[in-house]
């Protein structure tokens, strides 16, 4: 095993230019090695708390989304427009009547599955939080009660007030985070609130992290070429966790490098 000294962050692989415009695109290949260091995971340790970011540069909300992994669970909050035909036009933009419902809120709809090929950046939050507040936050969303979804773009764009309690996928995990540690960000967007959330986590990285953060810094490329070497035939299945592998592949079995840090 090959060591790999005080490896940089990967990058992440969106460029937003507007709601409608980005460089970049989904990946399964990264989708892939993300859903098995996810796999990997669950069975490491329990409980432990992680914020994803992801889904940047999707159609009408060039911010992305916040999502929270908890012991294993995934909860996403989002407005589920798709539950309303006339709110958008089928390809992934929102029509006037749609951005003017999510600009003024629409019930909310929590997601509870993970399309990794979309997700951009994890933060393990385990450290910054106890054993207790971590299950209390679980507790929450398993029971979310109903709760109005107002996106926060679309509400400044058509210049509408934010009503109280109504949230978006930022601040129904902050307001959260706030309750059971008290720790504070005052931000309503994904991007800007993921930034503070990983500074407040600190830059330690589990071993696991590091495995992780060193295949993501590899070419899309050449981790496809590796998992060419296993006989799936559906990774895009697997990286929109609607399957599960049928075949010898694991978080261990994958050639990794150890991570050296320096002093």
């Amino acid at each position: 095993m090959k060591n790999l000294r005080n490896p940089p962050k990967a990058p992440r692989r969106f460029q937003v230019i507007d709601e409608n415009t980005w460089i970049g695109s989904p990946s399964v290949p990264y989708g892939v090695i993300r859903r098995l260091a996810y796999e990997q995971r669950k069975s490491q340790r329990i409980p432990y708390l992680r914020i994803l970011f992801g889904e940047a540069g999707r159609r009408g909300d060039p911010w992305g989304g916040l999502a929270l992994e908890v012991n294993g669970e995934h909860f996403h909050f989002n407005a589920g427009v798709k539950r309303w035909p006339h709110l958008h036009d089928g390809a992934g933009h929102l029509t006037t009547e749609g951005q003017l419902a999510l600009a003024n809120g629409v019930p909310g709809l929590l997601s509870t599955s993970c399309d990794w090929r979309w997700v951009q950046d994890e933060v393990d939050f385990t450290s910054i939080l106890n054993d207790a507040a971590i299950e209390q936050i679980a507790t929450h969303f398993r029971n979310l009660p109903g709760t109005m979804f107002q996106s926060r773009m679309w509400a400044k764009r058509w210049n509408i007030e934010v009503k109280p309690y109504h949230h978006n996928c930022t601040t129904i995990i902050l307001e959260q985070i706030e309750r059971v540690s008290e720790l504070i960000v005052e931000e309503s967007m994904p991007l800007p609130a993921f930034e503070a959330l990983y500074q407040l986590a600190g830059a330690s990285r589990s071993e696991l992290d590091d495995e992780l953060n060193y295949f993501l810094s590899l070419p899309e490329s050449w981790v496809s070429e590796l998992l060419r070497e296993a006989t799936e035939s559906n990774w895009d299945g697997f990286a929109k966790a609607q399957t599960q592998l049928s075949h010898w592949l694991t978080w261990e079995s994958l050639p990794k490098r150890r991570v050296v840090r320096g002093r």
